[in-house]
């Protein structure tokens, strides 16, 4: 019987998975060894300051942590009809890309606010204008469609 193999000293990094490097948050997109002991990660930003910023990391150079989801600490949220994690989670679906399977049109509305006539109806108006031959036959020169009498 062959023993297991030794499981090697280097951290590893696998794509997809977050690290903290220099007190900001990135998204692992590959990471492998160089030479004994350090490895090179490519990563991209994540947190407020170096979003969408690509980077390369050492291990030798810097101290790249590795963010382990069985450390999250939950913590309450305390506002008012959970106004805070109501928030959070709609930014994490806004983000989330549509399956690529999906075919329909991605509309934003009713997430926090209800949708209301007295807004979209101005709107219908000017986009029924730009239309050739949309226009009703009751409107003439100065009068306002939306404006009864």
């Amino acid at each position: 019987m062959t023993p297991p193999p030794a499981a090697s000293a280097t951290p590893q990094y696998a794509p997809g998975s977050r690290i903290l490097v220099r007190d900001e948050e990135w998204l692992v997109r590959t990471a492998r060894p160089v030479r004994d002991g350090t490895m090179l990660v490519k990563a991209v930003g994540v947190s407020e300051f170096v979003q969408d910023v690509e980077a390369t990391f050492f291990s030798e150079l810097d101290e790249i942590r590795a963010m382990v989801p069985e450390e999250t600490r939950l913590v309450q949220d305390t506002s008012a009809r959970f106004r805070r994690s109501r928030l959070f989670l709609e930014a994490v679906l806004r983000r989330t890309p549509l399956a690529q399977s999906e075919r329909g049109l991605a509309l934003a509305d009713r997430f926090l606010l209800d949708p209301l006539t007295y807004q979209q109806r101005p709107a219908e108006l000017a986009l029924a204008g730009l239309r050739p031959g949309s226009c009703s036959p009751t409107w003439s020169g100065s009068a306002r469609p939306w404006r009864s009498g």
